[in-house]
């Protein structure tokens, strides 16, 4: 399942490439563990804690956990080096297909997530935007409107990587992947 770390060495694979980007406290390592059914990432009370791009295979496609940003309590330097490696990644990788932005649902969308958004778009890479950590928010469903004109997309999806809600959905989403 997991492949390996990396910060500009990427593994070699012919299967699809999905980016899983966002905040440092969005969930994104229990969102992993969620969506493969198993814990493959390391969650930690502490956001910050992913510092190179981890690869996934999920059997469809392969998920590549990148360091967040926000909360992540590093040096200019190490924030600015994550920044380059994230960037690229998405100019050189030819097997990304999709990226999933990660977002507290409890959140709105900031300048960080509009940047991301605005990285895939010039690369013409489609974009889901994952609203997690429902179980924490009673009006979740109206969020995704909020969210949908704030940025443009319309693949935005409700989840919760606690009780598992909007996972299966997501999964099959996900599955049919197509390539490009």
């Amino acid at each position: 399942m997991f492949i390996r770390s990396c910060d500009y060495d990427y593994p070699a694979h012919s299967k699809p490439e999905i980016a899983l980007v966002g905040r440092s406290n969005a969930g994104k390592s229990s969102f992993l563990n969620s969506l493969s059914g198993r814990k493959v990432a390391r969650v930690s009370k502490v956001p910050g804690k992913t510092t190179l791009l981890n690869f996934f295979d999920l059997k469809d496609y392969i998920l590549v956990d990148m360091p967040g940003y926000g909360y992540a309590k590093r040096s200019f330097t190490e924030i600015k080096k994550w920044k380059n490696m994230v960037e690229n990644y998405f100019q050189d990788r030819s097997q990304l297909k999709l990226m999933l932005l990660i977002m507290d649902v409890r959140r709105d969308l900031t300048d960080d997530e509009n940047m991301l958004i605005k990285l895939a778009e010039a690369k013409e890479i489609p974009i889901y935007i994952v609203l997690n950590k429902i179980d924490k928010f009673k009006d979740a469903k109206k969020k995704i409107n909020t969210i949908k004109n704030a940025s443009g997309i319309d693949d935005v999806f409700l989840c919760s990587s606690k009780t598992k809600e909007g996972i299966v959905e997501l999964k099959v989403r996900l599955a049919r992947l197509e390539t490009r």
